[in-house]
C-alpha cells in the first residue's frame, strides 16, 4: 500500500473529529466535566489504542490504517448518543418564560 492510499483511508471519517471536538466543548462550557472528559479520550484512547492493538493482527498493516476511521466514527456515534439523550435534559431547563 502506498502512503497516499494510507493517507486517504486514515481520513475517510475525518469529518466527524470536529463534532467531536464541539460536543466536548459544549459539554466542558455546561460545567459537565466528567462527560467533555470522556468525549476527549473517546478517539484517541478508548477507541484507537484497542484498534490499533487488534486490527493489524487481522489485516496486517491495512489494520494499522483501517483503525484511525473506524475510531472515529465510533467516537462520533459515542457523541451523538450522548448528545441525543442530555439535549432535552440541558436545555429544556434553559427555557425563559
Amino acid at each position: 500500500m502506498e502512503s497516499k492510499d494510507a493517507i486517504q483511508i486514515m481520513l475517510l471519517a475525518a469529518p466527524t473529529i470536529g463534532f467531536q471536538i464541539v460536543c466536548g466543548g459544549l459539554y466542558q462550557a455546561l460545567g459537565k466535566a466528567r462527560i467533555s472528559f470522556i468525549i476527549s479520550l473517546m478517539r484517541q484512547i478508548i477507541c484507537l489504542v484497542p484498534l490499533l492493538l487488534i486490527l493489524p493482527q487481522f489485516f496486517g498493516l491495512n489494520g494499522v490504517w483501517y483503525a484511525f476511521p473506524i475510531a472515529d466514527v465510533i467516537a462520533f456515534s459515542v457523541c451523538v448518543l450522548i448528545l441525543s439523550t442530555t439535549w432535552g435534559k440541558v436545555f429544556n431547563k434553559s427555557k425563559v418564560a
